[in-house]
């Protein structure tokens, strides 16, 4: 699966619970992009590490 959509999968249930709590729409639109963008960056820095990891033999 690609990161984005999994970033975004993930956001779908943050963003719901996020609604149910009465948060401002605005405030969930700039949370959503904030936290996709860092999904996606922790993500591919996840990647990096198990390729270091399996170059390493661990």
């Amino acid at each position: 699966m690609k990161p984005e959509m999994l970033a975004a999968a993930h956001w779908a249930y943050v963003e719901s619970v996020l609604q149910l709590h009465g948060e401002d729409q605005g405030v969930i639109e700039k949370c959503g992009e904030h936290y996709k963008a860092a999904f996606v960056h922790g993500f591919k820095h996840g990647i990096e590490s198990l390729a270091e990891n399996s170059a390493d033999g661990e």
